[in-house]
């Protein structure tokens, strides 16, 4: 049992050791380095003193334990594109060109989060998930009450509503899943676009850029660059291990991850999941090939 390590156990220093103990610090740092004559038999008897004083041996006390950090944000390629987008379509200068934005990548990219984070992060922006089967007024009374608090009752009352939020202030819409919508509710906000000079970030899988691509008045409208989700790379993999979970990882380990991976960013929480439990119940502090292992069974 080492001083250092009873001392880093318990977040101990060398003044409050010398007033539990009545060594003097000089005395305790020649102690803790072997420097010191007879310094095991002294170190094993100021161990002792802490012991008595009530604070515990490194080996009693209980390991920290593993947990993906859910408020820490990894940041990536995709985000930059995806906030340089956001913040273009909320500029005042956005009004002479095109206002509609566009967001598309495989499920699993992670469009959403980025979505909900910067609406989090940005007064001016606003959030809104369709859900299949919404119709028309009710994809409205979602936008208006996100802009102004108020869901109105019909459909006329919703365009109002919507245009004067849009007056007070220049607000952007995010609008997710937007993949799952038909046609006429593209036409729509696009309309909505234009009259109210609202901007949108459509928000979907790959397919919403060619079914916009094939309308002339919705293609002309769509900003450029259109942000592409691409695939999480071994970067992002290694980022994410060490800022979520406070794990920094071999190459070879974060290469099969991200293979395991596929371009799926919920794969690698997933597995990072996983890997925890192991860890965890292991008592095993560093992850290697050994615990990879257990994730291919």
């Amino acid at each position: 049992m080492s001083l250092k390590g009873v001392m880093d156990a318990n977040g101990l220093s060398l003044s409050r050791v010398a007033q539990i103990t009545g060594y003097d610090k000089s005395t305790l740092s020649k102690i803790a380095n072997g420097m010191y004559p007879h310094a095991a038999e002294k170190e094993e008897e100021i161990c002792r003193q802490i012991a008595e004083a009530g604070f515990k041996e490194p080996e009693k006390l209980s390991p920290v334990k593993l947990k993906i950090d859910k408020t820490v944000f990894v940041p990536t390629g995709n985000n930059e594109r995806f906030e340089k987008l956001c913040d273009g379509l909320l500029d005042p200068e956005g009004l002479l060109t095109s206002s509609l934005g566009l967001c598309i990548g495989t499920a699993g990219r992670g469009k959403t989060f980025a979505s909900l984070r910067y609406a989090a992060l940005n007064q001016e922006a606003v959030y809104v998930l369709f859900v299949d089967g919404y119709t028309q007024t009710k994809l409205l009374k979602e936008i208006a009450y996100e802009l102004t608090g108020t869901r109105p009752g019909h459909f006329e009352k919703c365009l109002d509503t919507i245009e004067e939020g849009s007056r007070i202030a220049r607000k952007l819409v995010i609008i997710d899943e937007a993949d799952k919508m038909p046609l006429r509710y593209l036409e729509m906000l696009r309309a909505i676009n234009e009259r109210c000079s609202l901007p949108i970030l459509l928000v979907g899988e790959e397919d919403l850029y060619s079914r916009l691509a094939n309308v002339p008045r919705l293609r002309s409208r769509i900003r450029k660059p259109i942000v592409k989700f691409g695939p999480v790379d071994l970067v992002d993999v290694s980022a994410f291990f060490k800022l979520a979970v406070g794990l920094s990882i071999p190459v070879e380990v974060a290469k099969e991850l991200c293979e395991r991976a596929n371009g799926d960013f919920r794969v690698v929480v997933n597995d990072a999941r996983a890997i925890i439990d192991i860890l965890n119940t292991s008592g095993i502090t560093h992850l290697d090939n050994s615990i990879l292992a257990q994730l291919r069974v």
